[in-house]
């Protein structure tokens, strides 16, 4: 049976608001410097491109605002061209749609309804 859309919605939201805590109140530098850090949040990219590859194509083009596309092909980046892993666009996709996509993906799952299994 695949993957229920609202659970992997959910997933990537979690996803994506851990990589909002992680980079809050840090600048790149900071962000740069610390490969703990950096190493964490390319992981949790990975698992929210990882889980968008999942989303079925209506909910993608239900959520017009978020760059699903640029998503996935970071996660491709990640896992199977690692040399060309680039900070600056990782702390981009932390800062800029990492925000976006919790917004969105949290209207799009009020829409859509609970998550079975899950309670308020």
């Amino acid at each position: 049976m695949p993957p229920d859309q609202r659970q992997i919605v959910q997933d990537i939201i979690d996803f994506a608001r851990r990589v909002d805590s992680i980079v809050a109140g840090l600048d790149f530098e900071q962000f740069a410097e610390s490969e703990v850090i950096s190493i964490t949040v390319v992981h949790y990219l990975q698992d929210i491109g990882e889980a968008a590859r999942h989303l079925a194509p209506e909910t993608r083009r239900e959520t017009p605002a978020v760059p699903w596309r640029s998503l996935i092909g970071m996660r491709n980046i990640i896992v199977h061209r690692y040399w060309d892993r680039d900070h600056g666009r990782v702390w981009a996709a932390a800062t800029v749609h990492v925000p976006t996509l919790i917004e969105v993906m949290e209207d799009w799952l009020g829409d859509a309804g609970p998550v079975e299994g899950m309670e308020d």
